[in-house]
């Protein structure tokens, strides 16, 4: 007699690697929109464009780099329009950027992107996956936890006045 075995109860892990690949980075663009992990939101003072500037800076003061700025058509859900050319991805070090994949429905997270757009009351909204959220320290490890794990912080103090 022959046992199958039992089909895994686990939900599939997500498996971080990094990339230097405008592709990959591309296709996580809107990986916020889409994403199984909780998102924080803050809201800037700023325009658009000063935000990004705000953030750009802070992120090169912190030690991190902007891999890439990506330009995505405008799209909405009940809160958010998020306009072209507001995706800011960030790199940890040597110009690769982390990314998280699960095999199960071939998602794709950038947990280092930060979506910059306006928000329901025309004030400018920026977008960051919540670090705090259980699945995703899971997922990530060491240095890219740290770094991922500053980016709260990076924008609130790219957010004051």
């Amino acid at each position: 007699m022959t046992y199958a075995p039992s089909p895994p109860t686990q939900r599939p892990q997500r498996q971080l690697w990094l990339t230097s690949s405008m592709a990959v980075v591309s296709l996580g663009a809107g990986s916020m929109s889409r994403s199984r992990s909780g998102i924080r939101a803050h809201t800037s003072s700023h325009s658009v464009d000063e935000t990004i500037r705000r953030i750009s800076d802070q992120a090169n003061r912190s030690g991190l780099s902007v891999f890439t700025r990506l330009s995505q058509p405008q799209r909405s859900d009940a809160r958010w329009t998020a306009p072209s050319g507001t995706v800011l991805v960030l790199s940890h070090r040597c110009d690769v950027v982390p990314v998280l994949h699960s095999g199960a429905n071939r998602a794709i997270d950038l947990p280092m992107a930060i979506e910059i757009g306006t928000g329901e009351a025309g004030a400018t909204q920026v977008r960051l996956h919540d670090m705090d959220q259980e699945e995703m320290r899971r997922a990530l490890s060491g240095d890219v936890l740290h770094s991922a794990s500053t980016l709260p912080e990076l924008v609130a103090k790219a957010l004051e006045h």
